[in-house]
């Protein structure tokens, strides 16, 4: 029996893998993964001499898995250039990076900036804030960083 995750006629569809039929009934274990959402496993016999082909469908649910996106912490001179706010991911799977992001998220602080990009804001701590990541395999939670201006 060949275990597929959606119609096998369908071009986008992937084999899971097979096992062999034993006292009737065929039991699999899959590494593939699969994307968040409604998924639907077919189970596809060809037949044998002695029973007809067959196929049927099962269908699973894929949860998205909890994703940490935190806004990494910076430190700038007053006056000086404003460095980038960047981030760092936790939890990615399946060889999943940033780079896997449907839309990055983006990052900012309440510190002040001129029109040249310079820190405007006097000596203290500034919260570093990310949102608007998106990943439909992710629930995506964010951890605010800390902008030290000296």
């Amino acid at each position: 029996v060949d275990f597929w995750d959606g119609p096998p006629s369908d071009t986008g569809s992937v084999e899971l893998g097979g096992a062999p039929v034993s006292d009737g009934r065929a039991v699999f274990t899959t590494s593939v993964a699969l994307p968040a959402g409604q998924q639907y496993v077919y189970a596809v016999y060809d037949g044998s001499p002695s029973y007809a082909g067959s196929q049927n469908s099962v269908e699973q649910t894929v949860n998205p898995i909890p994703l940490s996106i935190v806004a990494d912490d910076q430190t700038v001179a007053i006056g000086a250039k404003m460095p980038a706010f960047t981030f760092t991911g936790g939890g990615f799977v399946n060889g999943d990076s940033s780079a896997s992001f449907t839309i990055q998220p983006t990052c900012s602080s309440t510190a002040t900036v001129d029109g040249s990009g310079n820190d405007t804001s006097p000596a203290g701590t500034y919260p570093i804030t990310c949102a608007g990541a998106l990943d439909p395999n992710y629930t995506i939670g964010y951890v605010a960083g800390a902008l030290t201006v000296t």
